[in-house]
């Protein structure tokens, strides 16, 4: 294995979200399956004010739920995501 001064190799074989590199005003995080995020457990959304947020489905199956309104989610779309095509959710738009 190479030193990480030259490269940086991560993984994450856990459940849930876990951030994985951060590099000044960016990050790549892994996210796998968990129970709390099945459609009918979700409960909120959240949005980013500074900065998009890209998805990639890697294998299996994920539904993307976006969401229209300033303040409050006021229209829900879900998103049936493919894998190895990049979703970029805007700034400022609710999603889960």
């Amino acid at each position: 294995m190479l030193p990480e001064t030259l490269i940086e190799v991560r993984d994450h074989t856990g459940p849930d979200y876990k951030p994985l590199i951060d590099y000044q005003s960016w990050r790549v995080a892994l996210m796998n399956y968990t129970d709390d995020l099945t459609p009918e457990k979700i409960n909120q959304m959240q949005k980013h004010t500074e900065t998009d947020e890209v998805f990639v489905l890697m294998t299996g199956r994920c539904i993307l739920f976006i969401g229209e309104g300033e303040d409050s989610v006021t229209n829900v779309h879900a998103v049936d995501m493919e894998p190895y095509k990049l979703y970029n959710v805007k700034r400022g738009v609710w999603h889960s």
